[in-house]
């Protein structure tokens, strides 16, 4: 308040005219109709298949200040996806084998894809702390990224790290502690595949 964000100071039910309906939560994901759930003041679809998660997951990844993939917007990710070339993180580095499909696709020229593919290369070489807020670990923003690569130096380490070193830093705590560490237990193929493919992870 007082700055750029607005603050709600009070309702002005004098305004009113009775003809206002009353906001009703929604109880199901609109994408696949699966009941939501309740995660302290946010609703969230818990279901891993869900499309929609699957697609910001990915435009997350390639996002300005995640992996900067310059070229790979929410439009084309969207659209990749609905074409199968790409529906999950490794599938980036694999785009170069749709080459050809993607060509004959209407709104991808030859030098588009080319740019694509290079800035796709280019962001295996990124800092750690890009990789790590990439990822989306729940609740692992930019700084708290910064914090994770200061600590660890390299993903080897951050991986395989007890819930007790975690919680011991500061800025971190439980509820990190525990979101990193689940994360890890249930992404390990992701992380390898990842290796494989040439990311850096120092």
């Amino acid at each position: 308040a007082g700055d750029v964000i607005p603050e709600v100071v009070e309702a002005k039910t004098d305004r009113r005219t009775g003809t206002e309906i009353p906001f009703k939560m929604i109880t199901e994901c609109p994408i696949c109709h699966t009941n939501l759930v309740k995660i302290g003041a946010d609703y969230y679809c818990p279901n891993k298949l869900c499309p929609a998660r699957n697609i910001e997951g990915l435009i997350h990844y390639a996002a300005k200040e995640a992996m900067n993939i310059e070229t790979m917007g929410e439009e084309v990710i969207t659209d990749f996806y609905n074409l199968g070339f790409i529906t999950k993180i490794e599938d980036f580095y694999s785009l170069k084998d749709h080459y050809e499909e993607i060509i004959l696709e209407d709104g991808y020229g030859k030098k588009s894809v080319d740019k694509m593919l290079e800035m796709i290369e280019r962001s295996k070489h990124n800092s750690l702390d890009r990789l790590i807020y990439a990822l989306g670990i729940p609740g692992i923003g930019k700084k708290k990224a910064t914090v994770l690569a200061e600590n660890f130096h390299n993903m080897d380490t951050l991986e395989f790290t007890s819930y007790e070193v975690l919680d011991s830093i500061p800025d971190i705590g439980d509820i990190l502690s525990q979101n990193i560490i689940k994360y890890f237990n249930t992404h390990r193929e992701l992380i390898g595949n990842l290796r494989k493919i040439g990311l850096n992870m120092e």
